[in-house]
């Protein structure tokens, strides 16, 4: 069972790339497809935990339609090469979009990318879902549990679930792509702020470690303001990521450099954060045009100057120091990077 525990070890996709070594690059690593603006949970930690009129503007609009998708994916073809990673995620459950099996099904036969993932609450998951996904070509679920109990999740979580239902359909999930012979990956992780003891986190792995190829214990980092976090961090010095993989102060973000995210109304952004900075529209634009434009560029190139100077949000963000691994560390060759990005 260790073995599956990846806390403070591995990313969850495995091996990674040096990233300094790679850059520049004509074909982004990430794509994540932000397809919904909704969850059914209002988990404290997060900003459908706050009052309505606190979230923050992402999008103008709830949720992606099919159309604009497909008219992504196809885009993602004209790229020198494959993604490493499409990722079905963002600032809402991708469950809760009933479309969510086509655009799995569509990504996987147009083969623009080595691996489609979607991250999930998986309170919504159930075995004919499961089912579909599976067979549509999901390579890999990663599911968020927050607590081992459906007490738990209503105090932290606001919502009433069922806990034993919840159990049922990961297992189900594992069991079934098993069955099927199919490779795809599932990846169940926590947060240190669900488990109150030890002794929770000990439930956590007997009930899931099981059930899934990998796992892992999750910290808890600030990044919704508004929210105060205090009461949840083990540590008063952000000295790692999420994962608890230790690193140094990391003052330029990698993410504009491998990663974009097309949010459910067309605007493309250079992270997976709760940024208002756009580098153009999918709805107008080809991604190639965005991902080798100007603004896209230009943004790369004031960021290798660090965080502060590329604008406000990037300047207060500290999801740059929680989300990185050490191979995206860029910090060391940025004279050099400069050059490349003048």
């Amino acid at each position: 069972m260790e073995e599956k525990n990846i806390t403070g070890r591995l990313a969850p996709g495995g091996d990674r790339i040096v990233l300094a070594d790679a850059l520049p690059l004509y074909t982004p690593l990430i794509v994540q497809i932000f397809n919904i603006y909704a969850c059914n949970l209002a988990c404290k930690i997060c900003h459908y935990g706050l009052p309505k009129d606190k979230w923050p503007f992402i999008t103008s609009k709830k949720v992606m339609d099919i159309a604009l998708f497909k008219k992504c994916i196809d885009d993602m073809t004209d790229f020198a090469s494959k993604l490493k990673l499409l990722r079905f995620c963002g600032m809402g459950e991708s469950l809760l979009d009933r479309n969510i099996v086509e655009m799995v099904r569509y990504a996987s036969e147009k083969g623009i990318a080595d691996t489609i993932e979607m991250i999930t609450n998986a309170t919504l998951l159930t075995h004919e879902i499961s089912t579909a996904l599976i067979e549509a070509g999901l390579s890999r679920l990663r599911v968020s549990i927050y607590g081992v109990s459906a007490s738990r999740y209503k105090e932290l979580c606001g919502a009433q679930i069922d806990f034993d239902g919840l159990l049922d359909n990961v297992r189900f999930f594992y069991e079934e792509k098993v069955r099927l012979q199919k490779n795809t990956a599932v990846y169940v992780k926590t947060m240190d702020c669900a488990l109150k003891s030890k002794e929770e986190e000990d439930r956590f792995i007997q009930l899931f470690g099981d059930f899934c190829d990998s796992y892992a214990v999750e910290l808890v980092r600030p990044w919704v303001d508004g929210i105060d976090y205090s009461p949840w961090l083990r540590e008063e010095n952000l000295t790692s990521n999420v994962l608890g993989v230790k690193l140094p102060a990391i003052n330029v973000c990698p993410q504009p450099f491998h990663l974009m995210t097309i949010c459910p109304d067309g605007r493309v952004l250079p992270c997976a954060c709760e940024t208002m900075i756009s580098l153009g529209e999918c709805t107008t634009q080809s991604l190639k045009d965005i991902w080798c434009g100007d603004t896209l560029r230009r943004f790369q190139r004031s960021m290798l100057d660090g965080c502060a100077n590329a604008g406000d949000r990037c300047k207060g963000c500290s999801m740059v120091q929680c989300r990185p691994f050490p191979e995206d560390i860029l910090d060391n060759d940025v004279e050099r990077l400069k050059a490349l990005y003048a």
